[in-house]
């Protein structure tokens, strides 16, 4: 009994000593009146601090953050949305979706458990805005409140144009935009299908209509399509399955008559290579991958617009797929970046049309596969994103200058994501609009403006669909900009005002 009564007093002691609360029947009997005097003794002992004795059971004095009866503690997320003027869906760990409709303070509905991760971002769009979230993402250690969501309004807009004949996926058809500034849509592969299209359409921008072309004398995907100076345009090369095979091939579309004719056979089969147009109106085709050799080609050739023949050239130093080339204001053509198997580079050349050959030119800040170029001016070009590692982990979000005056790269902002083959076009009033692409998660329904100047990006609102590889631009005569393919299941062509 004696022992019993020692370990009692000794755990009153310590209990008392943390500040906890004490709850004693009424009842009396020899032990609890030995208690009631102990804790007589301790709540009026200035080593222990004054305690206080309710009815109930022992309880710590403080009350945690969040809610909890015996089970893990649990936390609010929210924050503050500002400049809202519609509808704003906002949603966390891809799965908790509140609505809001007036810039305020916000609330999900769903706490999370003590330690959780939480990720806010916006599932639905306002009409003509644009909300950016930040501080979005963390670990709840209690009530988070410090969210913000931004909305602007949309600096252009976007509308659905109208709607293609056949739904093309993600990769390798074409759409180039002709004189009449209508568009030759061409190939590409049917979804879920290893069956590449020989079909081809022409969309009618002020119509909104697409009509059927008839069919080229070749299925191809992963092939080049190039505006010549007649008005024609020369399809070459690319895959007739999706085996792996590369073909060729090449044939022109005539718009006079809407008609396919062959021409002749490339020297080397081969498929997402690039293919530009010289100041002479010859076409230089560069490297891609072959049939034959999985890590692509160095080799590029001429097309001989007046005897309608291909003819080999220079050899590039490396093989390279996935680049991209531009041509300077000098006549030569720059080759950006791309990739050989598991090597993505960061280097560039230049070739040469009048001695035949391709040198060294420089380095990018960044290795690059499937970088996107846009001209900004005689000397200055844009290089937008692409991917730093072949396996495709680790997209870009970074931007680049080059200044083919003194052959410089200079870093020149941040895009608010990465996006790996994104469309981009020049607009009227000296901004890039960059469109779609891959984050590396998701294919992107969202758009930015680059700001030459000031070299920053600012949102411009969202298309009505994704658009992933391969979605493809064209700026109209009107200064509008017409959006094409990139997804999956989707014919839905979409126009930009700036």
């Amino acid at each position: 009994m004696l022992a019993a009564k020692k370990i009692i007093l000794i755990s009153l002691a310590f209990l008392l000593s943390f500040g906890c609360k004490l709850d004693v029947p009424t009842n009396s009997t020899p032990e609890l009146n030995l208690i009631n005097g102990l804790v007589a003794l301790l709540t009026g002992n200035p080593l222990f601090g004054k305690k206080t004795v309710n009815t109930g059971t022992v309880t710590t004095t403080g009350t945690p953050t969040g809610s909890g009866t015996g089970t893990a503690s649990t936390f609010t997320i929210g924050g503050t949305v500002s400049g809202l003027t519609g509808t704003v869906v906002l949603q966390n760990n891809s799965g908790n979706n509140l609505s809001i409709s007036a810039s305020g303070n916000f609330t999900f509905t769903t706490a999370i458990v003590s330690g959780s991760t939480y990720n806010v971002t916006v599932l639905t769009q306002p009409s003509g805005q644009t909300c950016t979230v930040s501080s979005g993402t963390g670990t709840a250690t209690a009530n988070v409140a410090s969210v913000s969501v931004v909305c602007v309004a949309n600096s252009g807009t976007w509308t659905v144009a109208g709607n293609l004949l056949e739904v093309r996926p993600d990769g390798g058809a074409t759409a180039t935009l002709l004189n009449n500034d209508k568009v030759l849509i061409t190939g590409g592969y049917i979804n879920n299908s290893s069956t590449v299209l020989s079909s081809a359409e022409l969309f009618e921008p002020s119509t909104g209509q697409s009509v059927s072309i008839g069919n080229m004398n070749s299925p191809r995907v992963f092939h080049s399509a190039t505006l010549l100076s007649n008005g024609k345009v020369l399809l070459a090369g690319g895959s007739a399955n999706l085996s792996g095979g590369t073909i060729n091939t090449s044939e022109l579309f005539d718009p006079s008559n809407n008609s396919f004719t062959n021409s002749g056979n490339l020297n080397t089969s081969r498929n997402i290579h690039s293919a530009t147009l010289l100041q002479n109106n010859n076409v230089l085709i560069i490297g891609g991958q072959t049939f034959a050799n999985a890590s692509g080609t160095n080799t590029a050739e001429i097309y001989n617009v007046s005897t309608g023949t291909f003819s080999t050239t220079g050899s590039m130093s490396v093989n390279r797929y996935y680049h991209s080339s531009i041509l300077l204001n000098n006549g030569k053509v720059l080759v950006i970046g791309g990739v050989s198997q598991s090597t993505t580079y960061k280097s560039t050349e230049v070739y040469d049309p009048q001695a035949g050959t391709f040198q060294g030119y420089g380095n990018m800040n960044s290795q690059r596969m499937w970088p996107f170029t846009v001209k900004l001016s005689d000397t200055k070009f844009l290089i937008v994103g692409g991917s730093s590692i072949a396996a495709y982990t680790t997209f870009l979000s970074s931007v680049e200058i080059l200044d083919s005056s003194n052959a410089t790269f200079t870093l020149a902002g941040n895009m608010n994501v990465a996006r790996l083959i994104s469309a981009a076009n020049l607009l009227s009033n000296n901004k890039v609009l960059v469109i779609g692409g891959n984050d590396g998660t998701n294919n992107l329904s969202t758009s930015e403006l680059y700001d030459v100047s000031a070299g920053t990006f600012s949102n411009s609102g969202s298309m009505s669909i994704s658009r992933g590889y391969n979605a493809k631009s064209v700026t109209l005569s009107s200064g509008k900009v017409l959006v094409f393919l990139g997804n999956t299941n989707s014919k839905i062509v979409e126009i930009y005002t700036p």
